[in-house]
């Protein structure tokens, strides 16, 4: 996911690549194939910009849930969740002004349909963010 968390595991796309990696060559795949598909894991990488459509595609991905209905539950779940595990502790006004903050600068979609299908509800959910930080 494409949300900045302090105090989130590190390397996360590295240690996803290194188990595809083991897991595809135990299944034989070719180097090349194995290559390919940890290049487009660590496309995921906070601020990795796409050099393919692939990577666009995967980055768009990745992001989809930012222009979903559900964002503003999904989220609130997820903050939860981190605070649960001992990854993080905001409160919900920091957790809002964090997204906030990613929705402005740190996130963008890539692809056509991206743009097509979840950009104008990302855009409304950035509002909604804007709103409830305004009460």
């Amino acid at each position: 996911m494409t949300q900045v968390i302090q105090g989130a595991p590190k390397n996360t796309e590295e240690r996803s690549c290194d188990i595809a990696r083991e897991f595809l060559r135990e299944k034989s795949f070719d180097e090349k194939r194995i290559e390919n598909i940890c290049n487009l894991i660590l496309a995921t990488k906070k601020g990795y910009e796409p050099t393919s459509l692939s990577e666009e595609i995967i980055r768009d991905a990745d992001g989809s849930h930012l222009g979903q209905e559900s964002y503003l539950e999904t989220t609130e779940m997820l903050r939860e969740e981190l605070s649960l595990l001992g990854l993080i502790d905001y409160s919900p006004a920091e957790w809002r002004d964090t997204n906030i903050r990613m929705f402005q600068t740190k996130h963008r979609f890539y692809t056509d349909y991206a743009i097509k299908n979840w950009q104008e509800t990302k855009d409304d959910n950035l509002a909604k963010l804007i709103k409830a930080r305004k009460k």
